[in-house]
């Protein structure tokens, strides 16, 4: 040999439509015409026209790479000279959503389950309007959800009324929607110090104040 090299390159490929004809034939015998019932499950989800391999790419780009709607259409569009319009690709999305549904309570029961979950919540705008990401979480499970609202309805609905279907410790700040839940609520130490050091430098004079604070941050060390 006298040298070898490697050309690291990918294939330009386009899209490929497989059009499936099903014939329907007369049996003379029966006298009724018959035609086959065939699986296409391996190929498509339902009765959609998106195959698996590309709703899996588009579930990618979205979830991975963190493309919007227009740029998934012009990555198509550049790399497969595919055109499907935005509202395809929106309703291909939605069946992501759809498919997940089972996981998802799965998650959200087993944090119903536990003994602690800690809660927190933080705005976020899509397609150019206000909303709030909700964390709900411990070791082991972590529930995320998007919602318009940041009213306690977001804590109602995952945790029940009064917090009727968990029986643990939630953990949160100190923001009120929390109030919620009626059971064993811890709240955050970080905003509870915050808040105190705010209170004492604002009552500087005051020295039960400041004895008080003390006796918690050494709670806290303890």
């Amino acid at each position: 040999v006298c040298y070898s090299r490697q050309i690291i390159d990918i294939p330009v490929v386009r899209f490929e439509v497989v059009e499936h004809v099903v014939f329907k034939r007369y049996c003379f015998n029966c006298q009724i015409r018959f035609y086959p019932q065939i699986d296409f499950s391996k190929y498509v989800l339902d009765k959609g026209r998106i195959g698996i391999n590309l709703m899996a790419a588009i579930f990618a780009m979205r979830e991975e790479e963190n493309l919007s709607v227009n740029q998934i259409q012009g990555h198509l569009r550049t790399f497969y000279q595919l055109d499907l319009s935005l509202g395809e690709i929106v309703g291909i999305l939605h069946k992501q959503a759809t498919l997940g549904q089972n996981e998802y309570q799965n998650i959200k029961q087993n944090l119903l389950n536990s003994q602690v979950i800690y809660a927190d919540e933080t705005g976020g705008r899509e397609n150019g309007i206000n909303g709030y990401h909700w964390s709900f979480s411990n070791q082991k499970f972590h529930l995320l959800t998007y919602r318009k609202s940041r009213g306690s309805k977001v804590v109602r609905e995952i945790l029940g009324e009064d917090g009727k279907d968990f029986q643990g410790v939630l953990v949160t700040d100190f923001y009120g929607s929390y109030n919620e839940y009626l059971g064993p609520h811890q709240r955050c130490w970080v905003h509870y110090l915050r808040d105190i050091k705010k209170l004492t430098e604002d009552n500087p004079k005051d020295r039960k104040l400041k004895n008080w604070a003390r006796q918690i941050q050494a709670l806290l060390e303890e």
